[in-house]
């Protein structure tokens, strides 16, 4: 592993997220801090990649590019981040694919980065069940030719986020207490700080917004009644790493973000080309079908993660900061 020296120039920051990947810049010499541009104009990408083998050689796409080159790719994922000790040697290979290709992105953006001396930090989610894991997804993050330097858990890189952004008043909530909540795709992170305390108290829990496309495409494999939903279903229930049940997962993440960024939308609603969803295999699902369902439809589908979205968070309030903050406690209950 990399270390920081009087040669390092600056450190690179990348949060290999769940759902969404970014990446920030800080100078050690000058403190100059900006995000950085993974694509194009895109400083946030979708945690996507597809691997293409021409000539008995990988090709490494990410974000936007995974999605579009889908149906050609020998593998194709979105929302794959899991911890170490859960990956088989297919699911490690394409993490450290995955980090290749943003890393490869950046320096692609910034040239002069490739002959500056820089270092790498990475993020993880802050559950204390990641503590043993740090070790071996540093490890994922080498294998992947990242000078990577250390590791940082999500909530707090949260808080140092919201910090340094202008007009921050975040610091002064501080003495008082202030709960920072990560809302992740895989996970909901905590970090609380109070001035009383030596060190921030830090947790989570696997209950991130991802849940929210799975539930509804669970629900719409079982409940459609359209022919083409149906024999999708049949095939592609379970196999959760096929190249078809990641395009139309991705699909329904899309409708979810379009749905509740617009209040005024009434019911979630999506038209799906099955023939293209399946292409990638060799006997596609010919047509087209539709899925919709009313605003308070997908809150009754979504009752059951919303309660256990509660519950967690009162899991963590209730006796982690019940002697550090009981104004706070009491406020809320």
């Amino acid at each position: 592993m990399k270390q920081v020296t009087q040669n390092t120039e600056f450190i690179i920051g990348i949060d290999f997220g769940h759902g969404e990947t970014s990446a920030a810049f800080y100078n050690l010499k000058t403190q100059e801090k900006k995000d950085l541009d993974i694509l194009p104009s895109r400083k946030v990408i979708k945690s996507a990649v597809a691997i293409l083998e021409q000539e008995g050689k990988e090709t490494i796409c990410v974000g936007d590019a995974a999605i579009t080159d889908a149906r050609f790719a020998k593998d194709f994922q979105i929302s794959f981040k899991k911890r170490p000790s859960e990956m088989t040697p297919i699911e490690r290979h394409r993490m450290v694919s995955f980090m290749q290709g943003v890393y490869a992105e950046i320096l692609n953006r910034y040239s002069d980065f490739k002959t500056r001396e820089h270092v790498v930090y990475i993020a993880r989610p802050s559950q204390d069940i990641w503590d043993s894991e740090e070790k071996a997804y540093l490890e994922i993050a080498e294998d992947a030719g990242l000078p990577v330097v250390g590791i940082q858990k999500e909530s707090r890189a949260a808080y140092f986020r919201a910090r340094t952004q202008p007009d921050s008043k975040i610091d002064s909530y501080v003495k008082d207490g202030v709960l920072i909540v990560d809302f992740g795709s895989s996970t909901i992170d905590f970090t609380y700080l109070n001035s009383i305390l030596s060190k921030p108290i830090d947790d989570g829990c696997p209950c991130g917004a991802s849940q929210v496309e799975k539930t509804l495409l669970e629900y719409a494999m079982d409940k459609s009644s359209d022919y083409a939903m149906e024999q999708f279903a049949q095939l592609y229930r379970n196999k959760k790493d096929s190249i078809p049940y990641n395009q139309i997962l991705y699909q329904f993440r899309v409708a979810k973000e379009q749905f509740y960024s617009n209040p005024l939308m009434r019911d979630f609603r999506l038209v799906l080309d099955f023939e293209d969803i399946t292409s990638s295999d060799g006997s596609p699902i010919p047509g087209s079908g539709s899925f919709k369902i009313s605003r308070q439809k997908v809150n009754d589908v979504l009752n059951g993660y919303i309660e256990q979205v509660k519950q967690k968070v009162v899991k963590f309030k209730e006796p982690q900061i019940r002697n550090y903050a009981p104004n706070m406690i009491q406020k809320r209950k």
